[in-house]
C-alpha cells in the first residue's frame, strides 16, 4: 500500500502511516523513542539456573538489555528462568515470546513444573 500510495503520489511517503499499530515493531520503535522507557524486563531480578535452553550466559545477556537486573543468587531474585521440568521457575520461552511481541507477558502460563507445597 506504501509503494502505491508512493508512486501515485510521484515522491516517496512517510512509511510511519501505512505501519500496522498493533505490530510488535511499532510498539518497539514508539517505546525507544521515549527517553524515559527503561527496557521491557526494567523493574526485574532475575536468576537464571544453569542447563537452561538457549543457554544462561545468552539469556541473561538478553535481561540485562532489556533492562532487567541479573543478581547473584536465586534468593535476592523475583524471577528465576528455569529448565522444563525444575519446579519454581519460568520457562526461557517467557523471555523470547515476550519479545516477539514486544509486551511483557504473564509468566503464569510460563511455570517449569508446579512448586511442591512445604510440609
Amino acid at each position: 500500500e506504501w509503494v502505491l500510495a508512493s508512486v501515485t503520489a510521484s515522491k516517496w511517503l512517510n512509511p510511519e502511516a501505512f505501519e500496522f499499530k498493533e505490530l510488535p515493531s511499532e510498539r518497539s520503535r514508539k517505546a525507544h523513542s521515549d527517553p524515559n522507557f527503561k527496557g521491557l524486563f526494567h523493574g526485574e531480578h532475575v536468576f537464571v539456573r544453569k542447563g537452561v535452553e538457549p543457554g544462561q550466559s545468552i539469556l541473561q545477556e538478553l535481561f540485562l538489555i532489556c533492562g532487567a537486573v541479573i543478581v547473584p543468587e536465586e534468593e535476592s531474585a523475583s524471577t528465576v528462568i528455569a529448565a522444563q521440568g525444575e519446579p519454581g521457575g519460568i520457562s526461557p520461552k517467557w523471555l523470547l515470546d515476550s519479545l516477539i511481541v514486544f509486551e511483557k507477558l504473564d509468566a503464569e502460563g510460563y511455570l517449569t513444573a508446579p512448586i511442591s507445597p512445604s510440609v
